[in-house]
């Protein structure tokens, strides 16, 4: 049913799918999951937990109404000012009320419990953690929340963990490379040393086997490919490119490697991390805003 309404091809009624795998996803996930619709008027959401019935709700809230609140959230947020922070409290408590407490019902009461959202449209783009609840709590201090681009994509990287293949410890941390000079036309980006002591703080806690620091002029492209693909734990922590016009350039910024051409010109594109065989358990992309792209059907890109 979601794959119709998100436009997906269905040949014929053998491939709808059916609500066992649903459940089943959520059962080898551990944890309830949330999945919303966000239609023009209205919007959808379900509850899934395994072993209980699937639980729907419909929000007097629509598509474009989620663009306008969210786009003055994130406004509010980024002024700096008190009066912002203030607009936000206001902002996020009624997106709590309107968004969130109609599905509280079916959602898990122990504290820390964990819940996976699968969010659409305008909606890729709220911070659930911070929705503020009756209380006055943000729900990160209720839930361990988590994102999924899909049901179908979070049942994958499930299978994948379970597998065992993924890599059995090791943390690489990268903070603050020491970046290619800015060239004709483009924005010099200013240096993070807050994201040399983050990555460096990651490096300690995740530490469990070999452990590597990255950073300054050692944050190459060429060390951070080499590296990758046998650590269990990859932090970054650093400036990145977004370029919706062609997704798969967007970039982490590392140090160049010199002499190694375009392969080490210091951009760790999205097309270039494809190709690397990563067996991660985790990987974490730190930037002022790292949690942006173009939406379409099949989510952000």
């Amino acid at each position: 049913f979601l794959d119709l309404l998100r436009g997906h091809p269905v040949a014929d009624a053998g491939e709808i799918p059916t609500l066992a795998p649903l459940r089943g996803a959520a059962l080898r996930h551990g944890a309830t999951i949330v999945e919303s619709f966000a239609a023009r008027a209205r919007t959808f959401a379900w509850t899934i937990v395994s072993g209980a019935p699937v639980r729907a709700v419909t929000i007097a809230v629509g598509g474009e109404q989620w663009v306008e609140r969210i786009d003055t959230l994130r406004g509010s947020l980024g002024s700096g000012t008190v009066r912002g922070s203030a607009n936000a409290g206001a902002l996020l408590r009624a997106l709590e009320r309107d968004l969130w407490e109609p599905i509280a019902p079916w959602l898990p009461e122990g504290a820390g419990d964990r819940v996976t959202v699968v969010p659409h449209g305008a909606l890729l783009f709220l911070p659930f953690s911070s929705l503020v609840d009756p209380e006055g709590k943000y729900l990160v201090e209720r839930f361990t929340i988590d994102y999924a681009p899909s049901i179908a994509a979070l049942d994958a990287l499930d299978a994948k963990a379970a597998s065992g293949n993924v890599a059995a410890g090791g943390c690489l941390a990268i903070g603050n490379p020491a970046l290619a000079p800015a060239g004709p036309g483009s924005f010099p980006l200013q240096a993070l040393p807050g994201a040399e002591a983050e990555a460096s703080f990651a490096a300690e806690a995740l530490g469990r086997g070999p452990s590597d620091l990255l950073v300054g002029a050692g944050a190459t492209e060429a060390v951070v490919k080499s590296l990758a693909p046998s650590r269990a734990w990859i932090h970054f922590a650093t400036h990145g490119v977004l370029r919706d016009d062609d997704p798969l350039e967007s970039a982490l910024l590392l140090a160049p490697s010199p002499g190694a051409g375009a392969a080490g010109d210091g951009r760790l594109t999205a097309r270039e991390i494809l190709d690397l065989p990563l067996r991660a358990r985790l990987v974490t992309l730190s930037a002022c805003e790292s949690g942006l792209g173009r939406v379409t059907g099949e989510g952000m890109l």
